[in-house]
């Protein structure tokens, strides 16, 4: 049975292994080894299959599906011990129950920064504007999955200054503004608010591990899960 609109996120375990992967070939394959700078274009494919697609209940186990469906992490729904609701305002909880997560974005963020910092002048434009990209999206990530933004409109402003940063960066480094790519950060980043802002999370506990749901309608899921724990439980 299909849990509602959820999906698992990849905030941990396996999942969360492949975004550190995607991250390694996205950042690191193109500056350790620039002649093969198509290693990128696979870790945005490893990134995308990171995603959950769907939740299900089957007999008495919980199956979050990954890597376009073709991936399942089955979770007996004997182990659960917990399942609780974290709403788009409390999103600061998700640092304490998923501290991996936000480590290794704010690292890879970092990193991006030391190296766009580093890279010589007169180079393609290409170089500066792909450091940029992944700092402006590395920062409003964390920002809109870490802070407990009231209302969208907070979010949606501090999109904007995230904004005027990488404009200020492509003018230290290339000495202009690009409008073209401020336009299409300004595009992708106010999408990326809308979307996060449209759900809220679900966080189960297991006897090893948590996991993370994402669900516009966090109560039916929680309602499902935990109708599934309770006939589990019953004698």
């Amino acid at each position: 049975m299909k849990v509602g609109d959820a999906k698992p996120a990849n905030f941990s375990g396996g999942p969360l292994l492949l975004v550190g992967f995607s991250f390694l070939l996205i950042i690191g394959f193109p500056r350790l080894a620039p002649d093969w700078w198509y290693f990128s274009i696979v870790g945005w494919l490893v990134l995308a299959a990171s995603w959950g697609t769907s939740v299900d209940v089957e007999g008495w186990t919980l199956r979050l599906r990954y890597a376009f469906g073709r991936l399942a992490i089955n979770v007996p729904l004997s182990e659960i011990e917990d399942v609780k609701v974290v709403s788009r305002l409390e999103r600061a909880v998700l640092i304490r129950e998923f501290p991996g997560l936000y480590i290794l974005i704010t690292a890879s963020v970092l990193f991006v920064f030391l190296d766009l910092l580093l890279l010589p002048s007169g180079l393609l434009e290409g170089y500066y504007l792909g450091d940029i990209g992944l700092i402006f999206f590395g920062l409003i990530y964390l920002a809109v999955m870490s802070l407990p933004f009231s209302r969208t409109n907070i979010a949606l402003l501090f999109g904007v200054l995230d904004l005027l940063f990488a404009a200020l960066l492509m003018e230290l480094k290339m000495g202009y503004v690009d409008p073209v790519s401020v336009l299409v950060l300004g595009i992708f980043g106010l999408l990326f608010v809308a979307e996060y802002y449209r759900k809220d999370y679900v966080v189960i506990t297991t006897q090893r591990k948590k996991y993370s749901l994402m669900s516009e309608e966090p109560e039916a899921v929680l309602r499902v899960l935990l109708r599934g724990v309770a006939n589990v439980q019953a004698p």
